[in-house]
């Protein structure tokens, strides 16, 4: 990458659930690696996300990225005296020959990252994320809930305006 680029993606990193080694890291899977290296990437900054029991890893060019994105997502952020927890990453990883991570330990106890428990990896382009297996699970059963009562608020007033017609 030339020195006046600026990396905009690391392409689609989709979903990827590891089991966590017994002394606590990670191993990244071959194709984020492989993408992480093809885009110049040699470290990786872990931060809390808002509001939820997970974090973000992002690659040290975008990580203003990121702080952007919260930074309109929560206007008050800048000016929270608890926000450094969110525009502050914890200690930059780096993985090894084998692709293996070792988080810092308050990322991992933020998130419920433990030896031998499962994490989901999710992400696009400039970041991921990273979940205890039975965060993400209850992060997505209530994207569910939510989604099947939008969809039964909808229904029922479909219904309702048929039945003014009529």
């Amino acid at each position: 990458m030339k020195a006046n680029e600026q990396l905009t993606s690391i392409g689609l990193i989709g979903r990827h659930e590891i089991t966590v080694l017994d002394d606590g890291r990670i191993i990244l899977p071959s194709d984020i690696v492989h993408l992480l290296q093809a885009a110049g990437v040699k470290k990786l900054y872990p931060a809390e996300i808002p509001g939820l029991k997970a974090l973000v890893l992002c690659p040290e060019q975008l990580w203003n990225r990121w702080v952007a994105h919260l930074e309109t997502k929560f206007p008050t952020i800048k000016t929270h005296p608890g926000a450094r927890a969110y525009l502050t990453p914890f200690k930059p990883v780096a993985w090894d020959s084998q692709g293996r991570i070792s988080l810092p330990a308050l990322a991992s106890n933020h998130a419920g990252i433990r030896a031998r428990g499962t994490v989901v990896i999710i992400g696009n382009t400039y970041y991921m994320e990273l979940w205890a297996e039975d965060e993400f699970s209850k992060i997505r059963q209530g994207c569910e809930d939510a989604l099947r009562k939008t969809d039964q608020q909808q229904q029922d007033s479909e219904d309702s305006d048929a039945d003014v017609r009529s």
